[in-house]
């Protein structure tokens, strides 16, 4: 999702961020580490991502890594396509602290849409306007204790959920264009491929070292 933080906000909850991590039930120390971030053209995005059957300290790594990333990045959101896996998992911040969503899933959308300005960490530098429900009823589970949350949302939070669920299916920000409007982006979009292909072949090549 796009940043929507200024640099002050942002230093702010990288200091924030270290004290609400997902910690671990197990005796194993958490060591957050940033990920690699897929950009477009990487086949990972299109993957529809499975649910998770339980909720373990391999998920909890997994939120304390990704909440680490998107902070990095500037980030409001962040889907587990965006870091190379297929479970559904999200997390999100939009500057009231972080918030990992276990296999979310909405229940409605409100008929009032807003259309507002996007961007996505794996389409660096682009920003589209996008036009989503204003409103939606979200229910996941909670990392800490597995519990069903049942929320209603709306405005920016509504947004980044949605955008985040979107990744979760395999849903591209530029899906959402009509086809004339992302001929416009065509050379932006090019030259993302062309880094997304080089990405791809340096993750090959320390396979094999």
């Amino acid at each position: 999702m796009y940043p929507i933080l200024s640099q002050e906000e942002k230093e702010e909850r990288e200091d924030s961020t270290k004290d609400s991590l997902p910690t671990v039930s197990s005796s194993a120390i958490l060591t957050p580490k940033i990920l690699d971030i897929r950009h477009y053209g990487d086949p990972v995005l299109r993957d529809h991502a499975r649910p998770i059957k339980e909720i373990n300290d391999e998920a909890r790594q997994l939120a304390a890594d990704m909440i680490v990333t998107m902070v990095s990045g500037n980030g409001v959101g962040l889907a587990v396509n965006q870091v190379g896996q297929l479970k559904r998992l999200i997390v999100l911040d939009i500057g009231r602290g972080p918030m990992v969503l276990i296999n979310p899933k909405i229940s409605d959308k409100s008929r009032k849409r807003e259309k507002l300005e996007e961007g996505c960490l794996s389409f660096p530098g682009l920003s589209v306007k996008v036009r989503r429900s204003y409103k939606i009823n979200i229910e996941y589970f909670q990392l800490s204790d597995g519990k069903r949350i049942k929320l209603s949302v709306e405005g920016i939070l509504a947004r980044v959920i949605l955008h985040e669920i979107d990744h979760l299916d395999g849903i591209l920000l530029m899906d959402k264009l009509a086809f004339w409007r992302r001929g416009k982006f065509k050379k932006q979009l090019l030259a993302i491929k062309q880094q997304t292909r080089q990405e791809m072949r340096d993750r090959e090549g320390s396979k094999k070292t």
